[in-house]
């Protein structure tokens, strides 16, 4: 395991708590309730037994605890995807995504779907300009990328030898390991995108895997997302 502390960055960010907003309005309440829907807002009541005073507390929470994570969770994506297109590049050659015969065969039927509709989107956004590999990889969603870990793919991609040109800095790091870390990783950066709640999940826990993914893939790339990273301070501001 890489020691964290050697390479985080010395600034940290200054968390600003979030101002107070209007809890003792009644009409107010009513009205963020409504807007946010009651099938958005009625979780969040029954975690805070019919409070809805603390039921706005606990969602405040849930997306200060979002935005904290997210640039860690954003410097994850980008640096993964780029790791596996790297791996890509150097088994299949460079313009893998463009090789039908060999590169997208060894992907499964859904997988191969998913590279063919990037495909076909970009080169309808690119017209006349030729696609490029890179153009492709940033289309493919995250969910594409932790896939390639999956079963399927460890005899085919050698995982069990290969893994360690993804994470080179932690080359003990087991298939398995990683593909339950990253599949993790993807459902909480989903739950963040799509504003779902978070505050329930092993946030620590996630967090710690994060940290542990990007000193793997790259210290400087983690060094730079703790910097930015205000989780601890969030955590500590649960609601009572």
């Amino acid at each position: 395991m890489i020691d964290m502390g050697r390479v985080r960055l010395r600034c940290k960010p200054h968390f600003q708590m979030m101002k107070q907003p209007f809890l003792d309005e009644e009409e107010s309440i009513q009205r963020l309730s409504e807007t946010l829907s009651k099938a958005r807002f009625e979780r969040y009541i029954r975690a805070s037994n019919g409070n809805r005073l603390k039921a706005i507390e606990l969602y405040r929470w849930n997306a200060q605890l979002s935005q904290s994570l997210h640039p860690k969770l954003h410097v994850w994506e980008i640096a993964f995807r780029n790791k596996m297109n790297s791996f890509l590049c150097w088994k299949f050659g460079p313009n893998w995504p463009f090789d039908a015969k060999i590169a997208l065969r060894q992907l499964t039927e859904h997988d191969r779907g998913s590279v063919q509709k990037a495909l076909k989107r970009q080169r309808k956004r690119r017209v006349p300009s030729a696609v490029t590999t890179d153009a492709i990889v940033s289309d493919l969603s995250a969910g594409f990328w932790v896939a390639l870990l999956n079963e399927d793919y460890g005899v085919p991609f050698s995982w069990r030898y290969n893994l360690v040109r993804v994470f080179p800095r932690e080359p003990d790091l087991q298939p398995v390991t990683a593909r339950l870390i990253c599949n993790d990783l993807l459902d909480l950066r989903n739950r963040v995108a799509h504003h779902e709640p978070i505050y329930h999940l092993p946030l620590p826990q996630r967090k710690n895997e994060l940290d542990r993914l990007l000193a793997a893939m790259c210290p400087a790339a983690f060094a730079f997302a703790d910097s930015v990273c205000s989780f601890d301070l969030a955590w500590g501001n649960k609601p009572a």
